[in-house]
């Protein structure tokens, strides 16, 4: 269905009940909208073998889980990232604070524990930070589960 040397502009699969894994043509687009789905496998999949190209990428809504990937340095030009409304666990990766072109990132209603890391002080374009409703106040000196 995709070819892996075609790059897309934009892909839009949202609100399309789909379940499962993610669709690995991660490399073929620059926006992508996979939103408002049944995805449950992890966010793993995501991880590139190499540098992406992805400027958009709307995750939110689905039912992801597990512990959130630390490979988001490999995401050099990704402006929006919405991973909110799922199941995410753990601690948020240090790797997210050196994507220098993120304006906008949407993480709430997850389970995320812990400080918020300090390397998001290298977040010098970011305009909105939604952390809203995880497990525990993200940023606290001392959060337990």
């Amino acid at each position: 269905m995709f070819h892996s040397t075609t790059n897309y502009a934009t892909v839009d699969f949202s609100w399309n009940q789909m379940e499962g894994a993610i669709p690995s043509f991660l490399g073929n687009f620059n926006i992508l909208f996979l939103n408002s789905n049944m995805f449950s496998d992890s966010i793993e999949l995501l991880c590139p073998k190499t540098k992406a190209f992805v400027s958009y990428l709307d995750l939110s809504d689905n039912k992801l889980s597990g512990q959130f990937p630390d490979c988001w340095k490999d995401f050099e030009q990704l402006s929006i990232l919405r991973l909110a409304n799922n199941h995410f666990t753990g601690k948020l990766p240090t790797s997210i604070g050196t994507m220098k072109f993120i304006k906008e990132l949407y993480i709430r209603n997850n389970s995320f524990v812990g400080e918020v890391p300090k390397s998001f002080e290298n977040l010098t374009s970011l305009v909105i930070l939604d952390l809203a409703y995880n497990l525990c106040h993200l940023g606290s000196a001392i959060c337990t589960t």
